[in-house]
């Protein structure tokens, strides 16, 4: 009984976590799903939105530490950027400088953290990478037999599965693809995972505040804006449940 209270306390800790993880991907796929629409690249947005989102989502996963150190540090450098270019703000260049620093940060960490596990960054982004591509070529065929299917339940799904192949095929990965990268390019790719995350968010943000500074993606940004909520709840659902999941079902793999 005991170790099942137990089990049952992981199972509803590690589905909070996986929660907050959720909502992170809810905006990472709206970002990501219209800025594809917007540039029209040649591939479907649902794939684009769905492999980048799965890959930032556990590149951010994988070092949680990091992530926190690298959203502050990111926060102030998105901030300044705001203050000194609110005329003439550039997304491209805010991404770009905020990466920059982020992975600087992080290539620091990954240098003087030896207790940290951030040398296990590649093998997980490299599962987020894999396990989002496959899920968002399923949904792609299934979205074709079904066509009316809400965004809320799209990203919902997406985020449960992506999850749920996370938790299977990681260890896997881990086993044959942790020795990729040194820590310290380790550490630099999740800083500028993150430090692009932030950057994004931040320009959605101040858009809504001061919408001329989003210049000619106004229009973009407000499409956002008045999808954005459905997305995070979505992905809130999916994330919690993939993480129940792995709480009750998958309990060696949190020693990884």
């Amino acid at each position: 009984m005991d170790q099942l209270n137990t089990r049952f306390q992981e199972a509803l800790i590690r589905g909070t976590i996986w929660a907050f993880i959720g909502i992170l991907y809810g905006i990472l796929y709206i970002l990501f799903f219209s800025l594809s629409n917007h540039l029209s690249l040649p591939l479907s947005p649902l794939l684009v939105a769905g492999t980048l989102s799965g890959t930032i989502a556990a590149l951010i996963y994988s070092s949680m530490s990091l992530a926190v150190i690298v959203t502050a540090v990111s926060s102030i450098v998105s901030l300044i950027f705001v203050v000194s270019n609110i005329n003439s703000l550039s997304l491209i260049d805010m991404t770009i400088t905020t990466a920059l620093v982020g992975a600087m940060t992080g290539a620091v960490y990954g240098l003087k953290a030896k207790q940290s596990r951030i040398f296990r960054a590649d093998a997980k982004t490299l599962t987020g990478i894999c396990c989002g591509a496959l899920v968002s070529l399923f949904f792609i065929l299934l979205s074709s037999i079904l066509p009316d299917i809400s965004l809320g339940f799209t990203v919902a799904t997406l985020c449960l599965l992506t999850g749920g192949l996370y938790v299977t095929f990681v260890p896997t990965f881990i086993k044959y693809f942790d020795n990729l990268l040194p820590p310290m390019a380790d550490g630099a790719m999740v800083g500028a995972g993150t430090g692009a995350f932030i950057a994004l968010l931040f320009f959605f943000m101040i858009s809504g505040v001061t919408p001329e500074t989003a210049g000619g993606l106004q229009l973009l940004m407000d499409q956002i804006r008045n999808t954005i909520l459905q997305t995070a709840f979505g992905g809130m659902m999916g994330g919690g449940l993939a993480g129940l999941f792995s709480g009750f079902m998958l309990r060696e793999w949190q020693d990884l």
